[in-house]
């Protein structure tokens, strides 16, 4: 597998007309579960994650342009008023490590049907600019699926940003699963209200082929608004008129059966790496590997011949030997491998090893101060919420991160920012209670 880490835009584009097989990965929350179960060994990786002008965005003329690194923590940080439907969905995306992780533009490469910034997109009329050596072309959102993890993405094209309209109304979205978090879609719906040019947009996810409008309800409903008065004077709706739109939502839906399964993946090791002065990027050949440089809990650490589909999570325990992050579920859902890259909180596993040379990463080991415990480990201990243990590192970091962002959190803020982490031991009570405990020590 070869690892090309473009240095500029302009570099990654043209890396990806010369390597048409190389795939793409930024947050890597989707395509790193594919590479753990060996489900998916592409010919080359090409990191997008250090390209700091895919990681903005603008707004201008009624419309938010953002850049393919954009995440769903930027989203609900900085965008709330201008994308509301995007950011009520960004806020169901997995857990905070997935958040912090995942952009929106890498949900539409990966095209899943249930991806839960497909409605809405749709709903507000997105449109997707793709770049490549021959042009810029901007694509409507509703002609980019093709179908089941497909899109209309060439060989050589990238996504540069997603181009969405600011909310003119209302917006809203709504997912349902078979739990309250981390949860992939059994259905999800959006819907978008434009209220000066008197336009309804929808968006359905998980009940087709691909996301799809639901066209005839959306024409409905704007005439019900436009015959009853309603764009003007904001009344509650008949139950008739919303019982009736609901139901052609429902027509318009055309669900697949989907089936979820892999093997554990076999890393290999062997090959050098070189450098391209012509475009400037570090380039790994064949069956290569690339030397990674990074700073763990505060020392410089280096590891050699790293295959580059490896996760950080085996870096770190294998090759450095710090397993306090523990390898349990490999696709992001248990948190139990959760640290701290450059500052933020996420899934260890989830991050393609080239993506952390340079970066500091902080574990659990890294938390106290020689012999002693930190305050949050301590309180751990004393409202016995360790348990078995297994968990305890991943939910003690998420914790952490947790308190450093909300100093004082409700307990429904404490279950929200664990939501990510499984306790096997069933035990939360006592979680919640070593996180209130935390918090009351330091805020002495």
């Amino acid at each position: 597998m070869d690892y090309l880490r473009p240095r500029t835009w302009q570099d990654a584009v043209a890396l990806k007309t010369e390597n048409p097989n190389a795939v793409p990965i930024s947050g890597g929350t989707d395509l790193m579960v594919e590479i753990n179960f060996a489900r998916r060994r592409p010919l080359a990786l090409l990191d997008l994650s250090h390209l700091s002008a895919l990681k903005r965005w603008t707004k201008r003329n009624g419309t938010v342009e953002l850049g393919a690194g954009v995440t769903y923590a930027d989203v609900l940080e900085h965008l709330v008023r201008d994308l509301p439907a995007l950011a009520i969905a960004s806020r169901t995306v997995g857990s905070p490590q997935i958040r912090n992780r995942g952009t929106v533009a890498g949900n539409l490469a990966t095209a899943s049907p249930a991806g839960d910034a497909h409605p809405p997109l749709l709903a507000t009329g997105a449109t997707v600019r793709i770049e490549s050596m021959r042009g810029v072309r901007d694509v409507a959102i509703g002609d980019f699926f093709t179908g089941p993890k497909r899109n209309v993405l060439e060989p050589d094209e990238l996504i540069r940003s997603v181009q969405i309209p600011t909310a003119r109304g209302p917006q809203q979205f709504s997912k349902v699963g078979t739990r309250n978090a981390m949860v992939i879609a059994v259905v999800s719906f959006a819907l978008a209200l434009d209220v000066p040019s008197r336009h309804v947009g929808t968006g359905i996810g998980s009940a087709a082929p691909t996301p799809i409008e639901a066209r005839e309800a959306a024409a409905y409903l704007d005439h019900e608004l436009a015959r009853g008065g309603y764009w003007e004077d904001h009344r509650e709706l008949p139950s008739g008129v919303v019982d009736r739109f609901a139901g052609l939502v429902a027509a318009a839906a055309r669900p697949i059966d989907d089936v979820r399964s892999g093997a554990l993946p076999r890393p290999c090791t062997a090959g050098h790496g070189s450098q391209n002065p012509v475009l400037g990027m570090v380039v790994v050949g064949g069956v290569g590997t690339v030397l990674i440089e990074l700073t763990v809990n505060g020392r410089p650490r280096t590891a050699e011949n790293v295959w580059p589909g490896e996760s950080l999570l085996y870096v770190l325990r294998e090759r450095l030997g710090l397993r306090g992050s523990k390898d349990a579920c490999e696709q992001g859902e248990c948190g139990s491998c959760s640290v701290y890259l450059d500052g933020e909180l996420v899934c260890a596993c989830l991050v393609a090893a080239g993506q952390a040379d340079g970066a500091e990463v902080l574990t659990v080991e890294g938390l106290g101060d020689g012999e002693l415990l930190h305050p949050i480990q301590q309180a751990y201990v004393s409202e016995g919420a360790v348990q078995c243990g297994f968990c305890t590192p991943g939910l003690i970091l998420a914790t952490h991160s947790l308190l450093d962002a909300n100093a004082h959190p409700s307990d429904d803020e404490i279950r929200e920012a664990l939501a990510g982490n499984l306790c096997r031991c069933t035990g939360y009570e006592k979680i919640v209670s070593a996180v209130r405990l935390a918090a009351d020590v330091a805020l002495g």
